[in-house]
């Protein structure tokens, strides 16, 4: 059962995320370049910990991001990339890195919330989890593994609550 399961997904994630990127559409007319500086304030201090960028776009008394954007660390190591639609919603293909810029969790968005496969990794880089997200819910299976790659949990879920434990190490 799990080997089939594995199977579909191997086949799904990647045409889901290939479909998504494939219908990333063009900037709209008059997306301007942007780049802003990430603060933080620690003990009353402000400090910047990294730049973002991307495009964005004035609309009416609003201003929208769209297209792609990025943000990194002050050393240049990546902290998330994705895009925005023409709406300022997150659409398709969004990743997260932890240090050193390995990446930390995969996943879609439609219309602003997640939807599709969304795909996390250990520290060392192995496959740490699979989970299924229905318009912003998690529903589906969801699987969990340990840094060497064995299932430690594939678990049932319905309006983000397990309904029933496949597997438990």
């Amino acid at each position: 059962m799990y080997r089939s399961f594995f199977a579909l997904i191997s086949m799904l994630v990647p045409c889901s995320i290939m479909a998504v990127e494939a219908g990333a559409a063009g900037l709209p007319e008059g997306a301007m370049p942007f780049e802003e500086n990430k603060e933080i304030i620690l003990d009353g201090v402000k400090t910047i910990v990294g730049k973002a960028s991307g495009y964005r776009l004035v609309v009416g008394d609003k201003t929208v991001l769209v297209g792609p954007w990025k943000a990194a660390s002050l050393d240049g190591t990546p902290l998330f990339s994705g895009l925005y639609d023409n709406a300022g919603r997150k659409t398709g293909l969004w990743t997260q890195y932890q240090e050193a810029g390995k990446v930390f969790i995969v996943g879609n968005f439609l219309d602003g919330v997640a939807h599709g496969p969304v795909i996390s990794y250990h520290k060392n880089g192995s496959l740490a989890g699979i989970l299924w997200n229905e318009k912003g819910t998690q529903d589906g299976i969801s699987v969990t593994l340990s840094p060497e790659g064995k299932i430690i949990e594939v678990e049932k879920r319905k309006d983000r609550k397990v309904t029933e434990t496949l597997k438990a190490e």
